[in-house]
Parts: C-alpha cells; sequence; structure tokens
C-alpha cells in the first residue's frame, strides 16, 4: 500500500512540474497568410461566425479551413462578407498543451471587430 502511496505521490509531484503542466508554458510558430472568407452564418450574442480558407502563398500553399466570430455591428462597416481577404497571423503549437492554433487579424480595424 505504501509503495502505490509513493508512485502517485510520484506522479502527482511530476505531472505539477514543467512538460506536463496543462496549458502552460506553451511556444508557438508563427507564419504569416491570408485569410478569404468562404460563408457567414450568425451565431447569436450580435456575432456572426466566419468560415475562411487560410494561405501561406509562396511555393508551398498551405490551406486550413476554420472559423473567426464577428461583431455583426462591423459585417458592413469593414465589408466583411463572403469573398473579404484580409492579413492574419497564424500561430502554432510547437510547446506545452495550449489552443493548437491561433489566428489574429493583422489590421487592427479587423481584428477589434473579433467577438471574444
Amino acid at each position: 500500500m505504501s509503495t502505490c502511496v509513493r508512485a502517485l505521490t510520484a506522479l502527482l509531484f511530476l505531472a505539477a512540474c514543467g512538460e506536463g503542466q496543462a496549458g502552460g508554458p506553451c511556444s508557438y510558430a508563427e507564419t504569416r497568410g491570408t485569410v478569404e472568407v468562404t460563408a457567414l452564418a450568425p451565431s447569436g450574442a450580435g456575432c456572426t461566425n466566419a468560415s475562411y480558407r487560410w494561405t501561406t502563398g509562396g511555393p508551398s500553399t498551405f490551406l486550413a479551413y476554420d472559423e473567426l466570430r464577428f461583431a455583426n455591428a462591423c459585417l458592413d462597416s469593414k465589408r466583411i462578407r463572403v469573398g473579404t481577404e484580409f492579413k492574419v497571423r497564424r500561430r502554432d503549437l510547437v510547446r506545452g498543451t495550449c489552443t493548437p492554433s491561433l489566428h489574429t487579424p493583422l489590421e487592427a480595424p479587423i481584428e477589434a471587430c473579433l467577438c471574444r
């Protein structure tokens, strides 16, 4: 019984330290690319989901499909509609257990329109 308790204590200690810690510390690799809005769908609470296609451009184009949530009030004022393109920063998790991929618009007026 005491061997089990010691083993469990050791595992808990290791899980609480360093690499096994949920949520961090985390490191990301950054890539810049372009988003093209492919669909818009109301999501409630004054927001709309914008599905998009993300590309890095260049010789080996990488495509990713995902969603951003925009405030409805910004859709017309910032001309966000199907086919709209804007620059983004994509951050992909390389260390830790945080959010696997983050997309952030690089244009301040677009970034300010995101629902949080």
